[in-house]
C-alpha cells in the first residue's frame, strides 16, 4: 500500500470555523508489526512534531521500496485545539480554554476494550520487583495474586530475564550520551491491577 494521507474533520467549536486531523499510513494496512506515532498532544511542545516531519520523507521511501514489513501510523500534530492557542505572541497549547482541563490528562478510558481484545489474543506481562529480599518476596506474592485472579498464567522467570538482557536492544540507533550512562529512558505503564483483565503471561521477578 502507497504512502496514504487520510483528513478526519472534527466538530466545530464555532460557526464558520473548522478543525481536522490528518493521518499518515505506511506499509500494508492491517499488517503486523504495527506502529502508531503522533506528536505534539502539548501543541506548544513541537520536538516530536519536527522529528516526525523529517521522519515521514524517510517512511515514503521506505514504503516506495517495499521495506516496510508491516504497518506505521502517523499524526504528526494530534491536537489543533491547542495549535490554534495562540494569545499574543505566545502559544500555549497545553490546557483547554474551557474546561480547563491538561489535554495530556484527560484521557477517554479506554482501558475496558483494549482487556478485551488483548484477552482473546493474550499477550506477555513481564513483573520486575526492586528491593530487599524480604520486600519483593511480600510484593511479588501479593503481585501475583492480583494478577493470577485475572486470569493471569506464571510462565516463569525465563522471559524476564530475556526482556532484562535484551531491553536496550532497540531497533533505532541510541545516541552516545545513553550508553555512556548520561540518561536513562524509561516509558511506565501504569494501571490498578484489579483494572487488569487480560491473559496476560507472567513472568519474572527480580530481587536484590
Amino acid at each position: 500500500m502507497p504512502h496514504s494521507r487520510r483528513r478526519i474533520a472534527l466538530p466545530a467549536m464555532t460557526p464558520g470555523t473548522g478543525r481536522s486531523v490528518v493521518v499518515h499510513r505506511f506499509g500494508r494496512a492491517g499488517a503486523r508489526p504495527k506502529a502508531y506515532l503522533q506528536a505534539a498532544i502539548h501543541a506548544n511542545e513541537l520536538p516530536g512534531a519536527m522529528a516526525l516531519h523529517h521522519l515521514m520523507p524517510m517512511l515514503a521511501a521506505a514504503d516506495r521500496a517495499r521495506r516496510i514489513r508491516g504497518e506505521i501510523v502517523v499524526v504528526p500534530t494530534v491536537n489543533p485545539i491547542g495549535q490554534a492557542q495562540l494569545v499574543g505572541s505566545n502559544h500555549l497549547g497545553r490546557y483547554d480554554f474551557l474546561g480547563r482541563d491538561n489535554f495530556n490528562r484527560n484521557w477517554l478510558d479506554l482501558s475496558g476494550a483494549v482487556a478485551e481484545r488483548v484477552a482473546r489474543r493474550g499477550c506477555r506481562m513481564v513483573i520486575g520487583l526492586e528491593g530487599s529480599r524480604i520486600r519483593t518476596d511480600v510484593e511479588a506474592a501479593l503481585t501475583f495474586h492480583e494478577l493470577e485472579t485475572a486470569g493471569c498464567r506464571d510462565k516463569g522467570e525465563d522471559p524476564g530475564w530475556a526482556w532484562l538482557k535484551h531491553r536496550y536492544a532497540v531497533s533505532y540507533r541510541m545516541s552516545p550520551m545513553f550508553r555512556d550512562g548520561a540518561f536513562v529512558d524509561a516509558y511506565l505503564l501504569a494501571r490498578f491491577f484489579r483494572d487488569a483483565r487480560p491473559s496476560a503471561a507472567l513472568a519474572a521477578r527480580e530481587t536484590a
